[in-house]
């Protein structure tokens, strides 16, 4: 290794990435490699810092939580050696990080760098977004976009910067409560299902935010995505499938349908929301979502 480029998000974990991507710079340059340290400081400036710098790196850091790690991601699409990635996890869900034994801690994260192993990951792409842990129609894409909303006042991103847990939680209290009458078609590669679930979870990940688990048994390399489509949308039935999926259980089948597949279209009559990593995306008629086998390659223990 002779060169590395570190991009951190310096909002994350109020200062926190800041310190951690210091301390990592601080070891790669100790062991003799020239590293470059770049703060985002705007949405999407993650992919468009890696697009431009990561081309020769022969490895990219990224400090921040799953969003910045997926736009870096993203920007180093097809640039050969440069996709190989070291995570340093400072957010709040860190479902990637979970899900690959990545530690938490960021000294411990660092040394990760050092003394982990390349592990092929697959991704996805929506729309032509690319995901790396899962993507949400429903009951989650209405959580995830009350709290992007809430984020977009000074206010709101402060408290979710100290209390960001108890900020979904609290937005997911509130969602409980409204039925969800619009119905969508879910095909898997090809295949319609009879019924019309009301939420779907596709998912690349087994975690979902933090020890929960909405597929469990899904993994980051097996070349395919699970999902779990839901019929009920009543609040004690959503109360029900979010604790079984606390426990990392699946519901019963009058509940959801859980399944594995390559390629998922997911279509309604009128505009919907969605969500990707946990970050709202706007609004679609149809959405389009195929599996890429092992298309970047992070370090891990």
């Amino acid at each position: 290794m002779r060169q590395a480029l570190i991009i951190v998000n310096a909002k994350a974990g109020r200062g926190r990435a800041l310190a951690a991507a210091d301390l990592a710079a601080e070891h790669l340059r100790a062991r003799g490699v020239s590293v470059e340290c770049v703060p985002t400081d705007h949405p999407g400036h993650a992919a468009e810092l890696a697009r431009v710098l990561g081309q020769d790196s022969d490895l990219v850091v990224v400090v921040g939580g799953d969003g910045t790690l997926r736009e870096a991601a993203s920007g180093l699409a097809g640039r050969g050696s440069a996709r190989v990635l070291g995570f340093i996890p400072i957010g709040h869900g860190n479902v990637v990080a979970r899900e690959l034994g990545i530690p938490l801690d960021p000294r411990a994260a660092v040394e990760v760098l050092f003394s982990g192993k390349p592990r092929a990951m697959d991704a996805g792409r929506a729309n032509g977004h690319l995901f790396l842990a899962m993507v949400g129609v429903g009951f989650d894409a209405l959580v995830t976009r009350r709290v992007g909303a809430l984020r977009r006042v000074p206010l709101g991103e402060r408290a979710y910067q100290r209390l960001g847990s108890s900020v979904y939680a609290a937005c997911g209290f509130l969602a409980l409560w409204r039925l969800l009458p619009r119905r969508f078609t879910l095909s898997v590669d090809g295949r319609a299902l009879d019924r019309r679930p009301c939420s779907i979870i596709v998912a690349n990940t087994e975690a979902y935010a933090r020890d929960w688990a909405v597929t469990p048994g899904a993994s980051t390399s097996d070349g395919v995505f699970d999902y779990q489509a839901c019929w009920r949308s009543a609040a004690p039935l959503v109360a029900w499938q979010l604790l079984q999926a606390r426990r990392r259980r699946r519901v019963a089948p009058f509940i959801a349908e859980y399944g594995r597949g390559k390629e998922f279209v997911i279509a309604s009559s009128a505009p919907f929301s969605w969500q990707a990593d946990g970050d709202p995306m706007g609004f679609t008629e149809r959405l389009e979502i195929e599996v890429l086998p092992a298309h970047l390659t992070i370090l891990a223990p």
